[in-house]
């Protein structure tokens, strides 16, 4: 498979802030790649820096085997959205595209397909100070795809939105995405993308914690049983026989979390009866792609 974007020991800094930190990463053509970190990790430097609007301090990247010292190169082929789109909102859709297309120096033949494209051709007249949040952000995703990019570049583009609003950038995602475009979208709602991500680039504090498919990220999710018995005297003796059992069985407040059982809820079911102990909980979870991070990153809950 071939790379759409090689980077190699990029840094950045700004003053004494180290904003990327010789970040390496390749990320092939094709499919759905989440660039993904809290805020401030460094996600919209290294974008800043792969479209040219700014210089790194050292290390070297290409997009479409193309240096970034040289964006002219390579960014007909390349569409962006940054942060919330500007428009101006007394004109209509197809109007304000209309106006960014003669600004790039482009024609209007794509207008009518990239309005279709992002399922907003039957308000193509509507104002777009009429549009909700997400229809401008799917009016900006269209913008970005005027040139009819190979590779599409997006900034939190679910950044604000309401849940209905997520769901149909996500559709978008995905239906460009089997179009054959490499679509890098930068976020920190990291369940959203795990929702349409096939590769997953981890960043915190500018340097690279995971670089790999989604799939291969979650396999290193923890996986466990959650017990709770009814009455909570009985915590300790059920942690006991879980033991003697030979589970791995921690105390979490009037939980036991047993790692490792997940094929194996009956059998702790049966051994919580046979120590006449009547459960109130037992379920499997699962760590989500948010879970996983916060523990690579040693980071806690809303950090």
């Amino acid at each position: 498979m071939n790379v759409a974007i090689q980077i190699q020991d990029l840094t950045k800094d700004f003053g004494t802030l180290k904003a990327v930190d010789g970040l390496t990463v390749d990320i092939q053509q094709g499919g759905i790649v989440g660039l993904l970190g809290p805020n401030g990790a460094g996600k919209s430097t290294t974008i800043r820096m792969l479209l040219g609007l700014i210089r790194p301090t050292s290390g070297t990247a290409t997009v479409l085997g193309e240096s970034i010292e040289h964006p002219g190169k390579y960014m007909e082929h390349v569409g962006a959205l940054i942060e919330t789109p500007a428009f101006y909102p007394k004109l209509s859709g197809e109007t304000n595209l209309r106006t960014l297309a003669a600004l790039d120096g482009q024609s209007n033949a794509r207008i009518d397909e990239v309005l279709e494209i992002v399922k907003l051709g039957s308000r193509r007249g509507d104002r777009v100070s009429e549009y909700s949040l997400g229809m401008k952000q799917r009016l900006g995703i269209a913008a970005s795809l005027l040139r009819d990019p190979d590779i599409l570049i997006l900034d939190e583009p679910m950044n604000g939105l309401d849940p209905a609003g997520i769901v149909e950038i996500r559709t978008l995602l995905r239906d460009l995405a089997q179009q054959g475009k490499t679509i890098l979208v930068s976020s920190h709602l990291l369940s959203e993308v795990q929702a349409v991500a096939d590769q997953v680039v981890i960043i915190d504090k500018g340097r690279l914690i995971f670089e790999g498919d989604l799939a291969s990220l979650l396999e290193e999710a923890a996986h466990e049983v959650v017990i709770a018995p009814e009455d909570l005297d009985d915590i300790a003796t059920l942690a006991g026989a879980l033991e003697q059992a030979g589970y791995s069985a921690t105390i979490d407040g009037g939980e036991l979390h047993v790692a490792g059982a997940v094929d194996a809820p009956a059998k702790l079911n049966r051994l919580a009866f046979d120590n006449n102990i009547v459960l109130a909980e037992l379920r499997v979870r699962d760590e989500d792609l948010e879970a996983v991070f916060l523990r690579l990153t040693n980071r806690e809950m809303g950090l």
